[in-house]
């Protein structure tokens, strides 16, 4: 386990936020930042459609010039509550290549380890080859057929954001201010992790000699990250005329992650010959 710290620094419109995503079973790396992390309740019903809100403390975060219309103190306190659930069924079918393996990688049979080292089709047709039947009539993609599942609650405060107006030689000018909290969250797991992928060479196009002998490695991968992230955003706006508007504004982000990686080895298949 280890601890990262996440530290920056953004200035609206003059700095774009590059987002990066991690593809499944990748070792862990910076995530970049959720898309979510600083938008209000407003903002979201309106598909994050933001950058049109005027007259309305969200605005900070899209458009600061939308300010300039305020024209009282406004308080914005944004609440939110969600559950992410990760589940999955992997199903691995017999093919004439590799007809025992599914057996194995699904736990329909696990092997004895007095059979280490020997070919499975020395023992495959014996009578204490006993394979457990596989669970029928479930919908492949429902949860009941899942073979594991991670559920994660989060509720609190999201978003705290206040404008306060006032005049400057007959102009209007408003102040903002604005926090968010937001869960960081990361989840990736694969039982079946092989390395490399077993493969087919489509009937014998690549030239092998039949005396090759190829390991692949089972292992379980997990990854795991946890943590939040903490903006503090302010900005100003001003009314230049009746038909223009300016607005600057300022977001320092800060946040940490306890992160975690697990890949344990269950073991290996050796491939010979053609199989």
């Amino acid at each position: 386990m280890f601890r990262k710290k996440i530290a920056l620094f953004a200035i609206s419109l003059l700095m774009p936020l590059s987002l990066f995503s991690q593809h499944r079973g990748d070792n862990l790396a910076f995530q970049g930042l959720p898309l979510d992390a600083n938008v209000g309740v407003k903002a979201t019903a309106m598909g994050c459609a933001g950058s049109t809100l005027a007259g309305d403390a969200n605005a900070l975060q899209y458009n600061p010039a939308g300010l300039a219309t305020i024209g009282r103190i406004q308080v914005s306190l944004d609440f939110h509550t969600f559950r992410q659930s990760w589940r999955e069924n992997q199903t691995y079918r017999p093919n004439r290549m590799f007809w025992t393996l599914p057996f194995y990688l699904e736990g329909l049979y696990i092997p004895d380890p007095a059979n280490n080292g020997r070919w499975d089709y020395e023992f495959a047709k014996d009578s204490s080859y006993v394979v457990a039947d596989p669970q029928t009539g479930v919908d492949a993609f429902s949860k009941e057929a899942a073979d594991w599942e991670k559920t994660l609650d989060n509720t609190g405060l999201h978003r705290v954001a206040i404008a306060m107006p006032f005049t400057v030689t007959d102009r209007n000018v408003v102040a903002s201010a604005a926090y968010s909290r937001t869960p960081l969250v990361n989840f990736d797991r694969n039982d079946t992790f092989l390395n490399p992928h077993i493969g087919f060479d489509a009937y014998g196009i690549m030239p092998r000699v039949t005396t090759d002998t190829a390991r692949f490695s089972w292992s379980r991968f997990q990854r795991e990250r946890s943590g939040v992230m903490n903006a503090l955003t302010f900005g100003v706006a001003a009314s230049v005329t009746k038909r223009m508007r300016l607005g600057v504004g300022l977001s320092l982000w800060s946040g940490s992650t306890d992160d975690g990686q697990l890949l344990d080895r269950v073991g290996y298949f050796e491939i010979a010959n053609n199989n």
